[in-house]
């Protein structure tokens, strides 16, 4: 009888070793340990650890761009509304600022004694925000300007619907010397209101001329005058003609 061959063990296959290097001689390296295995899941984000903005911010940094520059307690209202309707902290303001300082987007100093700071975007933030201005760099006589005109928007804005139209944009593609007001407001019914802001008095024919440019071309003028300004205003408008007068109305600046 013949005997049965045993079976031969199977021999493993070799791994393959095609685009690996040989094996390091010498002194065998340490194991890896678990932690330095290379993570599974989600890849890191480029920008992680760097706060992301919000819709929010995104509308408030419009608003700033807008307006030139925006003093903080300004900035508080206006953040505010575009969350729960009512003006947020400073503490809060100054963190929300601090977030767009730290990414490049607003810079802000302290310009008029014993006012809040001022804000206003880099050129950086206003490409994010998608504004098409120049670059902006704020002076001590256009900030008087823009406090009253900032205040007149939240003003306006409290009451109103409508859009604003700030001078910044109507001043896109215009000679640097054109006649053009702190805004136009379009109302739901399609009427278009010309704003202007007298925060300091004006030569009375430089007046005139406004008055009478604006007039012109707007179905409405509301213009709002500072007390140093009220008088000289009022006396611009009584020597207006008929038609220019009928289209204007004076506010007190210190009223909104």
């Amino acid at each position: 009888m013949q005997e049965e061959e045993e079976p031969k063990a199977k021999s493993k296959p070799k791994p393959s070793t095609a685009g690996a290097g040989a094996p390091a001689c010498g002194k065998p390296g340490k194991p890896s340990r678990a932690g330095d295995a290379p993570a599974l899941g989600r890849r890191r984000r480029r920008d992680a650890g760097i706060p992301r903005l919000t819709p929010r911010d995104v509308e408030a940094l419009r608003w700033v761009g807008d307006q030139y520059a925006c003093r903080l307690d300004h900035l508080q209202v206006v953040l505010g509304r575009l969350r729960s309707g009512h003006p947020i902290s400073a503490s809060s303001a100054r963190a929300v600022l601090e977030r767009w300082e730290s990414q490049g987007l607003a810079a802000r100093r302290s310009m008029l004694q014993g006012q809040a700071p001022w804000v206003w975007l880099t050129p950086r933030g206003l490409r994010t925000a998608r504004l098409p201005y120049a670059p902006w760099t704020p002076t001590i006589s256009s900030l008087w300007r823009a406090e009253g005109v900032n205040a007149v928007r939240l003003f306006l804005e409290r009451r109103l619907a409508g859009t604003w139209r700030s001078e910044r944009t109507l001043r896109l593609g215009q000679p640097r010397l054109a006649l053009v007001p702190a805004a136009e407001l379009v109302d739901p019914a399609g009427s278009l209101i010309s704003v202007e802001v007298e925060a300091e008095p004006r030569s009375p024919a430089a007046r005139a001329a406004m008055m009478r440019t604006l007039a012109g071309q707007s179905d409405a003028l509301w213009w709002f005058a500072s007390a140093e300004a009220w008088a000289g205003v009022h006396q611009t408008v009584c020597h207006l003609a008929p038609e220019y007068r009928a289209l204007v109305r004076v506010y007190a600046l210190e009223d909104v």
